[in-house]
């Protein structure tokens, strides 16, 4: 039977849903801020990973450096329970977002989003993680204008391929590849 997932931001909190594939009810959890205060946690991007759980990557307001918005990772088992959850900031940005994250062939994971510095502007901001989300490198692309990375693949040399858009080139889709 194949299980099949999905997630939903509902008020301030990440539910994910996790069902077999023809239908039946699996499982349905809520994580982050279920209280309804002013802090709110977003999901965008989840995807099985290799021992059965999930891992999803989003945003939330409780974060790791006091700031508005951090990125926000969650490990989670095969019956949805947090192996592990870990918040990242860049250390002179107001706002961190990520819209993708894939498991890489090494066990860990690649993360693509953006980092918000005052007077900078928005810049492409790509990390990878370890098996246990310790961050292993991370570089920054883009200029003074709003810069975003949509999705990220490991592609069939172990690089990554990067998918997003600036206002810097004359289109506004651009591909990164390292």
């Amino acid at each position: 039977m194949k299980k099949l997932f999905s997630f939903v931001t509902i008020g301030s909190f990440i539910c994910v849903f996790a069902s077999i594939s023809y239908g039946a009810h699996y499982w349905a959890k809520a994580y982050g801020n279920t209280n309804n205060n002013d802090k709110s946690d977003y999901a965008h991007s989840i995807q099985q990973s290799n021992d059965g759980g999930y891992i999803v990557a989003g945003r939330t307001d409780w974060g790791c450096c006091g700031r508005y918005n951090d990125i926000w990772i969650l490990k989670l088992d095969d019956a949805g329970a947090v192996q592990w959850q870990k918040a990242y900031g860049s250390q002179y940005a107001v706002n961190d977002y990520t819209y993708s994250i894939q498991q890489t062939g090494d066990g860990g994971y690649i993360i693509a989003g953006l980092t918000v510095v005052p007077e900078e502007g928005a810049n492409i901001w790509v990390l990878k993680l370890n098996d246990i989300g310790d961050i292993q490198w991370q570089k920054t692309f883009g200029g003074t204008e709003h810069d975003q990375a949509n999705t990220v693949q490991q592609t069939n040399d172990d690089g990554y391929i990067v998918v997003g858009h600036t206002p810097l080139l004359e289109r506004e889709k651009v591909i990164f590849g390292y």
